[in-house]
Formats: structure tokens, C-alpha cells, sequence
């Protein structure tokens, strides 16, 4: 026997150990002094094991990697969930200074007509599946300037799921200038509802970033609008920053102030990126990766929970839903992509619901060596596939998000398995490995 590859050792509370295994998602605390039985590969001489540790060790000559690419394959072809992300307007009354849309010459609308051709091309995916649960993501642009369409598209949706009994959830990223309690519970009416909203800071820090396309302010009647919403939906809360974290800091105080810890169901705050679609898209296009964000995700992180807020997607974990051969996004006119990050990219679009039979299949990156041999392989299933053809397209290094889970991602699985206080890596000085070679 030996240890897995996938085992990530790191310091644990006083002389203890903390044991992370990437595929099982299994930890376990143990002596310092038997960490290294546990690092990956370590040879064991099959002393007896307590029954939680055996996950932690594998028959010598069994492919660890062949059993995850084995289990990859079941979940991307797995139909018991259809995803639908629908685009319906790339039109935006916003000017959000990071927009990566910006770049976009044709900002389309979905016409009556192309709904009804979407719902019916739903609803043949749905038959031919009959799956346990369908999630529909409505985004933009602004999704309420066309809230027709979605409308359109729920109702021709309803009554088939609930005669095949087929559950139904729904989602909805707005920039919240539209947010009103009827509109809200109209789409409630269809189905569970999550709804995200940015904010970028208080008053002018949140304007600068996000005003209307006219530079009007747009803080003040956001905040209105989510205050009507207590007691009919509780968003998330998402946020951004390009350079200063500050005002995002300041947001999470303002939210505990106005004391809305119970109508908020969580909070979201990072680095904006640029997006695949934005002209300075460039080989560093995935800045929440950048090792030199660590501290400031982090220390982000800990102030939403010390304010007494939760945290959404405390860390995602592969493959990346984009693969999954279920799941689609479509875009205001039909097109179908690879993810809604990439609409408006012809190398990315997969073809339109006027020819589905000649839709072209997903393609998963093949593994890179490096890939192969990696302990954090489960947690990114090899990285974007989007950024991966991107790169490929301009002749860039291809992506690792490896910096990323040797610094935030070790510090929210820590923090999930041994609870809230746990270490900053970069100032307490627990880091897994080295930040400037995991930059270089």
C-alpha cells in the first residue's frame, strides 16, 4: 500500500497534523510525527489502520487517476439535473468599469418568437431526459430590461414539470435597479428563487464602479430595492473590486449596521477579472488565482462571517460546470456556447436550437502531465476549458489554478473541517508551499 496522491498535509493545531484528501473530500487530524505516512506516495507497511484513515491509502498498482477520469466521465454525462443558463438581453442600462461585455458590437434582445423557440427546445431536452431536477440561471446584460421573455419562457415551462414531477429552480443575477416585491414574487410564484445582487461598495465607492450608462448614481436605489425585499427573498450579496478591497470591507459593514444579517442569505466579495470576451484579456486573465489576492480574499472572507453574514460558494470544486453535457447556455438569439462568459465568441459557440442535431459536442482539455500528477486534480478538474482554448489561441502558457488552492482553497477547507479560526497563511505563516514560485 501507499499513501494517495491526492493527500494534502499541512500544520495543524499545536503538534498536530491536518490530512486533506482531494478526491474524497476526507480529513483527519493525526501526530505530527506520522505526517509523513500520509504525504503522497509514501510507501506503508500495512500496519492496521483505523477505518476512517483507509481512504487516505491505496493498493499498490491501482490508478488513482484512472478512477477520478472514470468518475468525471459519470458526472459530466450524469442527466438527472439539466442546467439552462439563458441570456435574455445582452443590453445593460449599467457601465460597470470591468464589464467584460463591453467589447460585444451587438447587444440583442430575446424576441417573443425566439422564447417560445427556446421553451420548445427545453422542453425536447426535457423529455428526452426526463430528469430529477431542472435549474434555470437567467443573466445578461441586465435580464430585467427583457423580464417578458423570462416570463414567456417560465410559463410555457410550468405546467410539463409539474405533470412529469420534475423539480424546478430558478436564478437570477441582476444589477438590482429593476428589483421590485412584485416582479419577485411573480417569479416565486414558478419556482424557488435565488437572486444576486452587486454592490461594489457604499455611496460613491459602489457608484464609481457601477453608475448607469448616463454616470447617474446608482447605490441609493439599489439598497431601496433590496430593503423592500425583507420578508419575500433573501439575495446574495455579490461583490467586486479592481485594486482596493476597502470599500468592500466597508459594504459588509454597512449591511450589519443597517442589521440585515437575516435577509440576506449570503455574501460573495473578490477580485473583478476581466472576462474571456474583454479586449485585455491576457495571460493572467484569472486574477482571482493571483497568489498576491490571497490575503485579501481571506481576510474578506473573515470579516463576513465575524459580521454575522454566511458566505457564499465558500470554495467550488471540479469539474467545471460548463463540461457537464447537460448543462447549457444560451444566448438572447437562440446561440448556444460553451458558458455564458463566453457569449458573443464564435471558437465557443456550439452551435444554435434551429439545427440542434448539429450541435458540436464539448470538449474536455485532455489532462496535462503536470495535471496527472497533481495533488489538487479533483478541486479543478484541470482548470477552465474556456481559458484553456482562449490560451491556446493566443499561444499563452496554459492555466494552473493551483497558486490558488495552495493558498484560499487550503485556508476555506481548513476552515470548513477545523472551523472559523484558523490561520491566514501569507501572515501566520502556515502557507503550503512557497507564494513566489507559485506566482513564477
Amino acid at each position: 500500500m501507499h499513501a494517495s496522491q491526492f493527500n494534502i498535509v499541512l500544520p495543524g493545531p499545536t503538534d498536530r497534523t491536518f490530512v486533506y484528501n482531494s478526491f474524497t473530500d476526507h480529513c483527519c487530524e493525526l501526530d505530527a510525527e506520522l505526517a509523513d505516512l500520509y504525504r503522497p506516495g509514501a510507501p506503508f507497511d500495512g500496519a492496521p489502520l483505523p477505518a476512517e484513515h483507509e481512504s487516505f491509502f491505496e493498493a499498490d498498482g491501482h490508478d488513482e487517476v484512472g478512477e477520478y477520469e472514470g468518475m468525471l466521465e459519470q458526472t459530466l454525462a450524469d442527466d438527472s439535473e439539466l442546467q439552462f443558463t439563458i441570456a435574455t438581453t445582452l443590453a445593460c442600462n449599467f457601465a460597470c468599469s470591468y464589464c467584460y461585455q463591453h467589447s460585444m458590437q451587438h447587444r440583442p434582445s430575446m424576441t417573443r418568437a425566439t422564447a417560445s423557440e427556446v421553451a420548445a427546445w427545453m422542453l425536447t431536452r426535457i423529455a428526452c431526459h426526463q430528469p430529477e431536477r431542472v435549474v434555470c440561471k437567467f443573466i445578461g446584460g441586465e435580464p430585467l430590461l427583457n423580464s417578458e421573455a423570462m416570463f414567456h419562457i417560465l410559463t410555457a415551462l410550468a405546467q410539463p414539470l409539474r405533470e412529469a414531477d420534475i423539480e424546478l429552480t430558478l436564478s437570477m443575477t441582476t444589477n438590482g435597479w429593476f428589483l421590485e416585491p412584485a416582479l419577485i414574487s411573480r417569479l416565486q410564484a414558478f419556482a424557488p428563487l435565488t437572486v444576486v445582487v452587486t454592490l461594489d461598495g457604499v455611496g460613491d465607492a459602489h457608484n464609481r464602479t457601477r453608475p448607469l450608462r448616463n454616470g447617474q448614481p446608482t447605490f441609493a436605489r439599489i439598497m431601496k430595492n433590496l430593503v423592500r425585499l425583507r420578508g419575500i427573498c433573501r439575495p446574495i450579496i455579490n461583490g467586486l473590486y479592481l485594486d482596493d478591497p476597502q470599500p468592500l470591507f466597508k459594504l459588509v459593514d454597512y449591511l450589519a449596521d443597517h442589521a440585515l444579517q437575516d435577509h440576506i442569505a449570503a455574501i460573495r466579495l473578490g477580485p473583478a477579472t476581466p472576462g474571456l470576451a474583454h479586449p485585455d484579456w491576457a495571460n493572467d486573465f484569472a486574477a482571482a488565482n493571483c497568489v498576491q489576492k490571497t490575503c485579501e480574499i481571506i481576510a474578506l472572507h473573515r470579516h463576513i462571517l465575524e459580521a454575522g453574514f454566511c458566505v457564499a460558494d465558500q470554495i467550488a470544486c471540479g469539474p467545471c460546470q460548463a463540461l457537464r453535457k447537460h448543462s447549457y447556455a444560451l444566448d438572447p438569439i437562440g446561440d448556444l456556447y460553451l458558458c455564458a462568459e463566453t457569449y458573443g465568441r464564435p471558437e465557443f459557440r456550439l452551435g444554435s436550437i434551429a439545427s440542434a442535431s448539429q450541435l458540436r459536442e464539448k470538449d474536455r482539455p485532455p489532462l496535462r502531465a503536470g495535471c496527472r500528477r497533481c495533488e489538487y486534480l479533483p478541486l479543478c478538474g484541470g482548470g477552465c476549458p474556456s481559458e484553456h482554448t482562449m490560451r491556446l489561441h493566443r499561444s499563452a502558457p496554459p492555466p494552473c489554478n493551483k497558486p490558488y488552492l495552495e493558498t484560499v482553497g487550503l485556508y476555506l477547507i481548513r476552515e470548513r473541517h477545523l472551523g472559523q479560526d484558523v490561520p491566514n497563511p501569507f501572515t501566520e505563516g502556515v502557507l503550503h508551499g512557497n507564494p513566489q514560485e507559485a506566482a513564477s
